[in-house]
């Protein structure tokens, strides 16, 4: 069983005997290096010759290794752990490189749990386990960093009594929801950092033993998510964000919706008369009202150039409501000098199988009837 929760961590694991022959070498670490017949070529493709020099070593080493002419970065620490009157090397390897995996799954079981407090501890990823009445029965080095308390103070302890009335209520509903629907994954913010919070059931042999889970510091990855999906002029999302996130994600697709599609009147000439600043002045100007009239669940997006788009779970009827605001706030802005007007198309997912494309086609088709029709107008696609 102890086998089977150091298959599912985050980083690779190797056990080696006191005699230096390799007992095991997890799933993610043999994924990551390829397959090999002999399990002690593990160590030589690791580039790891003698463990003991290895030991005297403080902290831990960066090694370089190249798979199919791809390199990986890993930084290696290495421990001892006398277990059963037998002594044990154990080598965690952090995957430290651009392509590290997002994928994680844990299953944590309470056995063995001296050599897998070892492994555990020294993962950086965030590892706990609660009873069925939310208290922590063990948590890794790194929650007590998170944290900022000491093991022995957060024990027996819940969510509430470690962080804070407010965060630790969102961990609590968190919980609650894991019992009752299975895994559970939330983003939160702490301390200028975003951490992704994944929770499941713990079932063993066929009990609910309470709720194991990982937090996983994100913040890397939501910055460079941010440069790949936000438009830094309008601060709206990018049309990459509609072409690999809501062209592909089934919560945005598998209910109704409604496209709404928005063209600046006449942009080219505000830019020729104006100057490329004023007219992107006029591009933040546009984005501004059209947050405004954003609500919950409404996806704002630059899809380029002049040419906006929102993305919206609500019938027709109430994206025409959407759509006239913000004609009418554009008209009514002050000091409007350059004439600033929209032209709007709109459509909505008619049928339960209807595709993106063809409600997309309905909305531009109409925002082209718009602007043909005298432009600062709604036609319907």
């Amino acid at each position: 069983m102890i086998f089977n929760i150091l298959n599912s961590i985050s980083s690779g694991v190797i056990i080696v005997s006191e005699d230096y022959k390799i007992k095991f070498v997890n799933k993610f670490l043999i994924e990551l290096l390829g397959d090999v017949s002999n399990k002690n070529n593990y160590l030589k493709k690791l580039n790891i010759k003698n463990i003991e020099l290895f030991l005297e070593r403080k902290g831990s080493i960066i090694k370089k290794v190249f798979i199919d002419e791809k390199q990986i970065i890993l930084k290696i620490k290495i421990k001892i752990l006398n277990l059963d009157e037998k002594k044990y090397f154990i080598l965690n390897c952090e995957n430290i490189s651009k392509e590290k995996s997002l994928k994680e799954i844990i299953k944590l079981k309470n056995q063995k749990i001296i050599m897998l407090k070892t492994i555990l501890d020294s993962s950086e990823d965030v590892i706990f386990i609660k009873d069925n009445n939310f208290k922590y029965t063990f948590v890794n080095k790194s929650f007590t960093k998170l944290a900022n308390k000491e093991k022995k103070e957060i024990l027996g302890k819940n969510s509430v009594e470690i962080f804070g009335k407010k965060l630790g209520k969102i961990f609590e509903e968190q919980s609650q929801k894991v019992i009752f629907s299975g895994e559970k994954s939330i983003e939160l913010h702490k301390n200028g950092k975003y951490y992704k919070n994944n929770k499941n059931q713990l079932i063993c042999r066929g009990i609910n033993m309470g709720i194991y889970g990982i937090i996983r510091d994100i913040t890397e990855i939501k910055k460079n998510r941010d440069e790949i999906y936000y438009d830094g002029l309008s601060k709206l999302l990018n049309r990459n964000f509609y072409e690999n996130i809501i062209k592909k994600d089934r919560k945005f697709l598998e209910n109704f919706y409604s496209i709404i599609l928005i063209d600046i009147d006449n942009f080219k000439e505000i830019n020729d008369t104006y100057g490329h600043l004023e007219g992107d002045k006029t591009i933040k100007i546009v984005a501004k009202f059209i947050k405004s009239v954003l609500k919950k669940n409404d996806v704002g997006i630059r899809m380029g150039g002049d040419e906006f788009l929102i993305f919206t779970d609500k019938y027709l009827d109430e994206a025409i409501n959407v759509g006239e605001k913000l004609l009418y706030n554009i008209e009514k802005m002050e000091n409007n000098n350059m004439g600033i007007s929209l032209s709007i198309g709109i459509a909505e997912k008619i049928y339960k199988y209807e595709e993106l494309e063809d409600v997309f086609k309905r909305a531009d088709l109409a925002l082209y009837k718009s602007k043909r029709s005298g432009k600062g107008q709604i036609n319907l696609g």
